[in-house]
């Protein structure tokens, strides 16, 4: 028998109101539904049905069984080792190009994070809620460039095992900002790779780690 997974979509609002709390929910609901009805890849969540009425909103995907990528990296479910992180950066990448240059019009995902990667049982990645994804029929070049961050920010989680926002970067300091201040030497650089990946990997993991400064290197400030 086939598991699904089960996602709802509560309505805080009561049965009279057309409050925008309600209106956002419904909203999201169909971007979702219209947009992973137009995709066709490997590494996008498969959605089989949904259901609606007034104040339960129903979607039916395929279940993942080894959950998401936060919970993989930062709640110590299960130990990844490099060639499955690279394998879920790759495949991240890919459903993204995807989605970016093989639609007409392209989707931008616009909330792309550990949470919002699942896992097969295999450890292939596929990208899910697509709740506020964007369908864009004009300029998308911009918009493409302002996910780059976001993509930068799950490469670095995957190579240092760590959350984008951690007590012991600093106040109101990120990820972004600690692996920046730790690049200047050799030594900082090897202080960043989380210490459960170290062995034959470090060239592969520092060109990943070269790409996931390229992507958020607008966002040290």
């Amino acid at each position: 028998m086939d598991v699904v997974a089960v996602k709802k979509l509560w309505s805080r609002t009561t049965k009279d109101s057309t409050s925008e709390d309600q209106l956002i929910i419904k909203k999201c609901l169909n971007t979702e539904v219209e947009t992973l009805g137009n995709i066709r890849h490997k590494n996008r969540v498969k959605l089989y049905s949904y259901f609606s009425n007034f104040d339960c909103h129903v979607l039916v995907y395929d279940y993942m069984p080894n959950g998401n990528l936060w919970d993989a990296l930062h709640k110590g479910w299960f130990h990844l080792d490099w060639p499955n992180r690279h394998q879920i950066a790759l495949g991240v990448a890919q459903g993204l190009a995807y989605l970016h240059h093989g639609l007409l019009p392209p989707i931008i995902h616009r909330d792309i994070k550990s949470t919002n990667i699942l896992l097969d049982i295999n450890y292939q990645p596929k990208v899910a809620d697509f709740g506020i994804a964007k369908v864009l029929l004009y300029n998308h070049s911009r918009h493409i460039w302002l996910l780059s961050p976001c993509f930068g920010v799950v490469l670095m989680e995957l190579i240092t095992g760590k959350k984008p926002v951690d007590a012991d970067f600093g106040e109101y300091k990120n990820i972004v900002y600690w692996v920046t201040t730790k690049l200047d030497t050799k030594e900082g650089v090897m202080e960043v790779i989380d210490k459960n990946l170290l062995g034959s990997f470090k060239d592969d993991m520092i060109q990943v780690l070269r790409i996931a400064m390229c992507c958020t290197c607008k966002t040290t400030s």
